[in-house]
């Protein structure tokens, strides 16, 4: 049972990271994304030029969610990010808004939830070994989103998730675990930027 607690530990520390409460000066204060220049969803040609952060391409909108804080419009991301089955968590997004990374596992929340089984319902992302929790990066580039496992996930048979980065993204903190022998341990990663 200490699992789904984990989970939930995690899920909470993302909610509050992006509650929009931090008032460091350091934080830039993102621009209201503009509502008539054409997107990657409602360009009528097709182009992706005016793909950036606040412009990046979404699927469809969540609804039965109220949002709170000055949020709205949440919406699902897409493929290659968003894809059916498995557990995708720990999301933490780069400074500059053209990064995201995220853990995921081809084993099922619900199925742990529910069942406290570690049923494998998701594919297996390009990079993966295993089953476990791995670290990755989606990037926004002019084509849409490109999704990358990282180099330093080390060992297929340990969960390694819970990413975050500095702001020039040179390094890269994270959980490495177990489930069966409860070990938790935090890494430190330069990558050399």
């Amino acid at each position: 049972m200490k699992m789904p607690l984990f989970a939930v530990v995690l899920f909470s520390i993302f909610i509050i990271n992006c509650s929009g409460r931090n008032n460091s000066s350091n934080s830039p204060t993102p621009p209201e994304a503009p509502k008539e220049e054409p997107t990657p969803e409602n360009d009528s040609e097709g182009s992706t030029t005016n793909v950036d952060a606040w412009n990046a391409p979404v699927g469809a909108e969540i609804q039965g969610v109220t949002l709170k804080d000055g949020w709205y419009d949440l919406r699902e991301l897409p493929e290659p990010i968003n894809i059916s089955g498995g557990w995708t968590d720990s999301a933490a997004i780069s400074r500059n808004g053209k990064s995201l990374y995220f853990s995921y596992s081809r084993f099922s929340f619900a199925d742990l939830v529910e069942n406290n089984s570690w049923a494998v319902t998701g594919p297996a992302r390009p990079g993966m070994s295993g089953n476990y929790f791995k670290n990755f990066r989606a990037e926004l580039t002019q084509n849409g989103w490109s999704v990358n496992y990282l180099p330093f996930n080390t060992d297929p048979n340990l969960h390694e998730s819970s990413i975050a980065v500095n702001s020039d993204e040179t390094i890269a903190v994270y959980s490495r675990w177990s489930e069966s022998e409860h070990v938790r341990e935090s890494l430190f990663f330069y990558n050399g930027k």
